[in-house]
């Protein structure tokens, strides 16, 4: 028979983990590219992530260093996928890291920085088959963007999300697909967007088959026999009635 545990034992476990994040106990470290080391525990990561089990369960040389390289992705995003390992959560606000703890730097709610934070750390969860982790990012993109879309930054996050994740990936593309073709006016007014366009024809070509199929479903008025195309009155309805006004 299973054991009930009460919402305050559960709390102190998960609490027990998170301290665990200041590296105390560790007997597994990630160097980053900056030479940044995080201290972790197999135990946690691991079991986490099928890329860090692979390395360490393996005849790689990781397995005998108990030391993963990180060489290729940002410290700062490690860190937020190392915090989500140890808390299942991350701040998107944060903008560096130092040591084993992320520095925080707020700029409010809804900062347009956000976006581009949670579309890397929505890479490197893909890169590390973390899939809980990518769900979680695309949420958090998802729920600043409303505010942040007609912002420079949703460009630079949907490059960086189509640049580095396969085609077949459609949680956070299909995301930026539909919020492009919604806004599609304002946007194509930004430079830097129209800029995205032209250097990611993928891109343009998911937003324009959105738009199209949008139009499809409009309902065109029936053609008028007096010669009105569907669009509204005719010309000579027009200048019947102006006449009549005049």
């Amino acid at each position: 028979m299973g054991t009930d545990f009460s919402w305050d034992q559960l709390n102190q476990l998960a609490l027990s983990i998170e301290s665990l994040r200041l590296g105390k106990y560790s007997d597994f470290q990630i160097r980053c590219k900056d030479d940044t080391v995080i201290k972790t525990h197999r135990a946690i990561v691991c079991t986490r992530s099928r890329v860090l089990a692979a390395a360490i369960d393996g005849q790689f040389k990781e397995a005998v260093a108990q030391e993963y390289h990180m060489n290729d992705d940002e410290p700062s995003i490690v860190g937020k996928m190392i915090d989500y390992l140890y808390t299942l959560d991350y701040d998107d606000h944060c903008s560096s890291t130092s040591g084993a703890k992320s520095v925080i730097e707020h700029a409010g709610a809804d900062d347009p920085a956000s976006l581009l934070v949670n579309a890397k750390v929505y890479v490197i969860a893909d890169k590390y088959e973390i899939e809980a982790l990518k769900k979680l990012a695309c949420l958090k993109y998802t729920e600043v963007l409303p505010n942040t879309w007609n912002t420079s930054n949703f460009s630079e996050s949907a490059s960086h999300v189509f640049e580095n994740t396969v085609e077949t990936d459609r949680i956070l593309r299909d995301v930026i697909v539909q919020v492009a073709s919604d806004n599609i006016r304002a946007l194509l007014d930004r430079g830097e967007f129209v800029d995205l366009l032209k250097r990611h024809g993928d891109i343009g070509a998911e937003i324009m088959r959105k738009v199209v199929n949008r139009y499809d479903q409009v309902e065109v008025p029936p053609m008028d026999p007096s010669g009105d195309k569907g669009w509204g009155e005719s010309k000579k309805k027009r200048r019947i009635r102006k006449e009549s006004v005049g």
